[in-house]
């Protein structure tokens, strides 16, 4: 298993081979796009919905456990708790969304810097 400095010192070297190409921006716009494309291919509108709406609980709640999470959402949309879990779990399985261990053991929610990209990139999706 790798550790932590490992693969921050895997990622670092990534990003700094991808600095030294040139026109790094011109290519970091046409991976982004594509990311963008795929995941508007992948994911259904209640998914992309449901990571607009956990970056919205996220903003105001950065220390929700999964469960708390996913308990808040589905009252908020007033979705089956089985169904927010369900699909919160596929964004989890898309590395849109991540958990961490805090220091005290608990578990916290989290979107991903991939989620925060889409986020970010994609306009809010309208559902009925």
């Amino acid at each position: 298993m790798m550790g932590l400095a490992a693969k921050s010192s895997n990622e670092d070297r990534l990003f700094d081979n991808l600095r030294s190409i040139p026109h790094f921006h011109y290519l970091f716009f046409h991976l982004a796009y594509a990311f963008t494309q795929l995941a508007q291919k992948r994911l259904t509108p209640k998914q992309l919905h449901l990571l607009f709406e956990t970056h919205q609980t996220l903003r105001f709640n950065p220390d929700l456990s999964p469960t708390a999470l996913a308990d808040r959402l589905s009252k908020k949309l007033r979705m089956p708790l089985s169904t927010t879990k369900f699909n919160l779990t596929i964004l989890k399985g898309t590395g849109l969304l991540e958990t961490k261990s805090t220091s005290n053991r608990r578990t916290t929610a989290h979107l991903s810097y991939g989620g925060q990209l889409l986020i970010q990139l994609l306009p809010e999706p309208k559902i009925g």
